[in-house]
């Protein structure tokens, strides 16, 4: 296994270095690119606990992904894409890791029109996830909380109706999914994101399956840029099960603070709560409830590296739950 992650990271890095090739488009005079774009991107931190119920001092490699954009004429384009995790619980050894296809699809653009079709990433949170912008410290409210699986087979697109509005839509088919995430067979979505001034980012999104006792979720956004180089972001989301009456609501306040330069300063308020019907055990329940704080900065050290040095929390809902409180350095390495 060392020897292949070796092995792929020394192409991608020879790749990463090699001219992109041009070719001629067939039939006119105007030429084409071809090019190989390489993906490396590495999520590390050192954790302190600092209250009772948490852990000791630990470091972690928390992802990396090795991965490849093919770009070819026309507007087509494919991407393949691996996730390197270590398997073993915190306090282990890294001998072993897992290693699995994170993505691999076909991309083709048109004007205002845009389809994936393959091992796609999930278009729900990704207006969210790049608001919030420090993905490598805390995910997004969707993906931290299971409320959708980051990817799927399937397909999903893009369509701008204008420059300020976008539909987005997908069919998966609920084949990858964890304990946690489960749709069963098939599912639909649909995403709107609008921008009706400059300031201000908004997004209505929902996802539906008809065989899995009509799981539905929906959600909303909103993003603020108050004033220059500060801005603020809020969502709600819930996922609830009409047949079975069971439901499970979330809200979630965050907001940021950044200087938008190389240093930022954020904090981020995570409020997660459910219900269901009396007797009826859903894959959710009142453990997982609570309330989470992230507090901190976030330095560009270089165009390809970041530092942050933060506050995580977790207070639980219930009293037999675990309050967590540790003191976090993360860092990011990321080329593409």
């Amino acid at each position: 296994m060392r020897r292949f992650l070796g092995y792929l990271l020394s192409v991608l890095l020879m790749l990463s270095a090699t001219n992109p090739l041009h070719a001629q488009l067939e039939g006119g005079p105007d030429s084409a690119r071809y090019k190989v774009v390489p993906e490396i991107m590495l999520f590390s931190n050192f954790h302190q606990g600092i209250g009772g119920d948490t852990h000791e001092p630990n470091f972690e490699i928390k992802r990396a992904t090795l991965g490849c954009q093919f770009h070819v004429p026309k507007g087509f384009s494919s991407i393949i894409r691996l996730d390197v995790s270590p398997n073993q619980p915190l306090g282990q050894n890294y001998n072993t890791v897992n290693v699995y296809l994170r993505a691999m699809y076909i991309s083709w653009k048109k004007g205002k029109f845009l389809i994936n079709t393959g091992l796609v990433d999930n278009m729900q949170h990704m207006t969210q996830q790049k608001y919030w912008g420090a993905r490598y410290v805390f995910k997004s409210f969707l993906d931290e909380y299971r409320f959708i699986p980051a990817i799927d087979l399937g397909f999903n697109g893009r369509y701008n109706f204008l420059d300020n509005l976008s539909l987005e839509f997908g069919m998966m088919t609920g084949t990858i999914k964890d304990d946690s995430v489960s749709y069963g067979k098939y599912y639909y979505s649909l995403s709107l994101n609008y921008k009706p001034v400059k300031e201000l980012q908004l997004k209505v999104h929902t996802t539906y399956s008809f065989q899995n006792d009509d799981l539905f979720t929906m959600g909303a956004f909103a993003g603020w840029n108050i004033i220059p180089h500060l801005r603020f972001g809020a969502e709600y989301n819930a996922k609830f099960s009409p047949k079975n009456n069971m439901q499970q609501g979330a809200s979630a306040y965050l907001i940021y603070g950044f200087l938008k330069d190389k240093l930022n300063l954020f904090a981020r308020y995570d409020y997660l709560t459910s219900s269901c019907t009396a007797g009826f055990v859903p894959s959710w329940t009142v453990v997982e409830d609570g309330m989470a704080l992230v507090a901190g900065c976030d330095w560009k050290v270089v165009e390809y590296v970041r530092l942050s040095l933060n506050y995580q929390g977790w207070l639980p809902r219930l009293n037999t739950g675990i309050t967590k409180s540790y003191i976090f350095l993360n860092v990011e390495f990321r080329v593409n």
